[in-house]
């Protein structure tokens, strides 16, 4: 069933059984195509021809090739929502690791499931929606945000407190970054389990312990705000690679590379916007940011 916020891309909105169908099996082909060929190949022709109908009959509902993606997209986002959503109120009780672990979690499999949508969000995101794909899925993510605060509220007693609203956005845009650059890039030698573990770890340590940072992770945010947070992600690693291994503190192997990769994500957080992040400073971004990263660098560190 299509969502609300989907609708507005299509021509005509399909009121009868059989319409509905057919915008059905065009958004079907479309994520097959989308999965097996990429986005480039996926052209309305294309499309039609895997959904079994003529290209006249795709124009009925949908402009191109844009507005079938762009569809699909906004529908894979909003059912995140409303599961990571429910799983979050049921996690309310839950300790606070249990609970944040969990929706890390759970994001990230989602996420690394429906690759090829990642994938176009974060490579075609820009030109589909004319704004930063992390922008777009904040825009949707309105049942997680909600039951993020009744967590936090549940657990009051255990969240730092230094600026909350800020906290709370950095640790949201940020498992968005992650997840999303994750599921894009799919490197080959990080295992999800592996990347699962450190954010976990590092999340929640950052949610918890005081604001204390390293000389390195803001030496790191100073140098991503310097060039804007828009270098793509696999250009990052090398440098951040041989940081972790070149700092004071030894690292676990096993840790080093999820955590790097994490690392070269949260940059992206700095190429939104600022009306994006309602209430957020840049100064609190950058504080964040600083301890968000000290947490994974810590995360990294070897287990004695």
């Amino acid at each position: 069933m299509l969502a609300t916020h989907s609708h507005r891309y299509l021509r005509k909105q399909p009121l009868q059984a059989r319409s509905r169908r057919t915008v059905e099996s065009i958004l079907e082909a479309a994520d097959r195509v989308l999965r097996r060929e990429g986005y480039g190949p996926a052209s309305t022709n294309r499309i039609a021809q895997v959904a079994g109908y003529s290209v006249g009959s795709l124009y009925q509902y949908f402009a191109d090739k844009e507005s079938v993606v762009r569809t699909l997209i906004d529908r894979s986002l909003q059912a995140e929502d409303e599961l990571l959503g429910e799983r979050l109120e049921q996690a309310v009780g839950e300790p606070l690791e249990v609970a944040v672990g969990d929706l890390l979690e759970t994001q990230l499999r989602g996420r690394w499931a429906e690759a090829h949508v990642a994938t176009a969000l974060l490579e075609e995101g820009s030109h589909l929606y004319a704004q930063p794909p992390l922008e777009r899925v904040q825009s949707l993510q309105t049942a997680i945000a909600s039951r993020l605060q009744q967590v936090a509220v549940a657990h009051w007693n255990r969240l730092r407190r230094d600026d909350t609203a800020a906290m709370l956005w950095t640790f949201c845009t940020g498992a968005n970054a992650i997840s999303l650059g994750f599921a894009a890039v799919s490197p080959s030698d990080i295992a999800l389990d592996d990347l699962a573990a450190v954010l976990r770890e590092g999340f929640a340590s950052a949610l918890i312990s005081p604001p204390s940072t390293f000389a390195l992770a803001e030496e790191l945010v100073a140098g991503w705000r310097s060039e804007g947070g828009t270098r793509p992600i696999v250009d990052r690693l090398p440098g951040l690679r041989s940081r972790l291994l070149g700092g004071d503190s030894p690292v676990d192997p096993a840790r080093m590379a999820p955590a790097a990769f994490a690392l070269a994500c949260l940059p992206a957080l700095l190429a939104l916007p600022a009306d994006a992040r309602p209430g957020v400073s840049d100064a609190a971004l950058d504080c964040e940011l600083a301890v968000f990263s000290t947490a994974l660098l810590r995360a990294a560190e070897t287990r004695t």
